[in-house]
C-alpha cells in the first residue's frame, strides 16, 4: 500500500512538473532549471530515498519519459509545426524502432533493448521535441546556463571535500553502492570487484560528488572548462578575470575526479578552438570537426600498440582488444538494441555493434540538431564541443550519462536561442518601421 501511494505521488508530481511546458516563458525557464537540477540529482535521490523507504519507487525513474510524453502532447496541440523538426523526429524514432526490432527479433530481453534505447536515443527524442514546440526558443538561457553553473560549482566543491576527507573505505560511499545495485540488477553474476577502479585510483578517491559517476562528473567539468576557455580566447575583456577563476576551478574539480579523459577533452578542445581562432573558412571548420577527432584517434591507437609509453597501462591497453573485436563482429545491420548494454569502454564501439551502419546516421543526425541554427558567436564553440564529443566517444562510453544529456540539451539551447534572438530583433525593427511610419 505505502509503495503504490509513493508510486502514485511521484507520477502526480512529475506530471504537475512537466505541464510547465505549455506555460509562459517563466514557468518553462522553471521547468529548464528542474531538468538540470534532476540530471544531476537523480542518481543520489533515488538511492537514499530507496535506503530510507525500505524499497524501491519505480516511477522515479521516469521524469524523463513523462516529459517526453507532455512535449508529445503539446506538439500534437500545436496547429502548425516545422517539417524540418517533424523530419528529425522521424528520423530518430525510425532509427531507434529497427534497432529494438532487430534487438528483438534476435530474442534479447525487452527490458535491455530499453535500457539500451533509454541510454541512446531517449535525449535525443526529447531535444527534438522540445526542438518542434520551440520550447528553446522562449526560456530564458542565461538564467539556464547560470543555474547549470551553479550546480556544477557545487557538485564541485562537494567533491573537493569528499577527495580531500577519504578515508579509504570505499563500500561506505554511497556511489559504489548505487553502482553495485545497477549492475547487480543487469547482470546478476556481476564480480562487485570490478567496481573498485571506479570508486578509488590507487588509495585515492575519485570524488564526483553527486553524480554516480567519476568518469561522468570529470565530463562535465571538461565541458564547463571549454566553455570558459573560449570565453577567454574571444578576449571578452568584461569577464576576463571570471572566466579565469572559473576555468582553474573546473581543473581542480577534474583532478579530484582522478579521471584523465577530462583533460584530454581540453587540451583537445584548446587545439581546435586555436585553430579556428584563425581560420575564417567555414567548409574547413566542419571539415576539421571530423577531421581532427578521426586522426587524433587513429595516432592514439599506433601509440598503444607500442605498449609502453605515458598513460598506457591495461585500461587504455584493454581499448585495442575492444577494437579488434569491433573488427571481428561488425555487421552492417548491427546486432540490435539489447545486445550490450553499459558494455564496451567507447560510444561508437557501443553504437555500431548494436546499430550497425545507422551510427553514422545517428551521429549526423545529432550534429544537424546542434548546428543547424547556431549563431556566429558561439558557432566555434559549439564546433569545437562537437569536435572533441567525437574525440571522447572513441575511447569512452558516454551513453546514459548526465555528459551526453547536457551535451545535447545546452548546445541545443545555445543554437536554438539564436533563433529567438534574430525573430526578436525583427519585431522590434518592424515596431520601430511602424512607428517612424505614423
Amino acid at each position: 500500500m505505502m509503495s503504490s501511494l509513493a508510486e502514485l505521488l511521484v507520477i502526480v508530481l512529475f506530471f504537475s512538473i512537466s505541464s510547465l511546458l505549455v506555460s509562459a516563458r517563466k514557468g518553462k525557464t522553471i521547468l529548464a532549471c528542474f531538468i538540470v537540477f534532476w540530471a544531476f540529482f537523480y542518481d543520489y535521490i533515488s538511492f537514499y530515498l530507496k535506503t530510507a523507504l525500505g524499497f524501491d519507487i519505480f516511477s522515479i525513474k521516469l521524469f524523463f519519459e513523462i516529459l517526453v510524453m507532455t512535449a508529445f502532447v503539446a506538439l500534437l496541440l500545436r496547429r502548425k509545426f516545422e517539417i524540418a523538426d517533424a523530419i528529425k523526429i522521424l528520423v530518430i524514432i525510425s532509427m531507434a524502432l529497427f534497432a529494438a526490432m532487430v534487438g528483438f527479433f534476435d530474442s534479447l530481453p525487452v527490458r535491455m533493448i530499453y535500457v539500451d534505447f533509454r541510454a541512446i536515443f531517449l535525449p535525443l527524442v526529447l531535444c527534438s521535441l522540445l526542438l518542434s514546440i520551440k520550447y528553446f526558443d522562449v526560456i530564458n538561457i542565461r538564467l539556464v546556463f547560470c543555474f547549470g553553473i551553479f550546480m556544477v560549482m557545487l557538485n564541485g566543491m562537494i567533491s573537493v571535500w569528499d577527495y580531500a576527507t577519504f578515508s579509504g573505505d570505499y563500500e561506505s560511499i554511497w556511489r559504489y553502492q548505487s553502482l553495485l545495485q545497477s549492475k547487480l540488477e543487469l547482470y546478476q553474476n556481476y564480480n562487485p570487484g570490478q567496481l573498485v577502479y571506479q570508486v578509488i585510483r590507487g588509495d585515492e578517491l575519485r570524488s564526483s560528488g553527486f553524480i554516480v559517476s567519476a568518469l561522468t562528473a570529470s565530463y562535465i567539468y571538461a565541458f564547463c572548462a571549454i566553455f570558459f576557455l573560449y570565453q577567454l580566447l574571444g578576449m571578452r575583456k568584461e569577464f576576463f578575470v571570471f572566466n579565469v577563476v572559473l576555468f582553474f576551478f573546473m581543473l581542480a574539480f577534474i583532478y579530484v575526479t582522478q579521471v584523465r579523459a577530462g583533460f584530454l577533452m581540453v587540451f583537445f578542445s584548446f587545439f581546435v578552438m586555436f585553430f579556428y581562432k584563425f581560420s575564417h573558412c567555414l567548409n574547413l571548420k566542419k571539415i576539421t570537426m571530423f577531421l581532427v577527432p578521426s586522426v587524433t584517434f587513429l595516432l592514439m591507437v599506433f601509440y598503444l600498440m607500442t605498449g609502453e609509453g605515458i598513460g598506457i597501462d591495461s585500461s587504455s591497453l584493454g581499448r585495442l582488444v575492444q577494437y579488434n573485436y569491433l573488427a571481428l563482429e561488425f555487421n552492417l545491420v548491427g546486432y540490435g538494441l539489447g545486445s550490450f548494454p553499459g558494455m564496451f569502454d567507447s560510444f561508437f564501439i557501443y553504437t555500431l555493434l548494436e546499430m550497425g551502419m545507422l551510427s553514422f546516421l545517428l551521429l549526423y543526425v545529432i550534429y544537424k540538431m546542434l548546428t543547424s541554427a547556431v549563431s556566429h558567436y558561439y558557432r566555434d564553440f559549439v564546433y569545437a564541443q562537437f569536435s572533441t564529443f567525437i574525440f571522447l566517444c572513441t575511447f569512452q562510453h558516454v551513453a546514459g550519462s548526465v555528459y551526453y544529456f547536457f551535451f545535447i540539451f545546452y548546445l541545443m539551447c545555445l543554437s536554438r536561442q539564436a533563433v529567438a534572438n534574430t525573430i526578436k530583433n525583427k519585431i522590434v525593427k518592424n515596431e520601430s518601421d511602424i512607428a517612424v511610419l505614423v
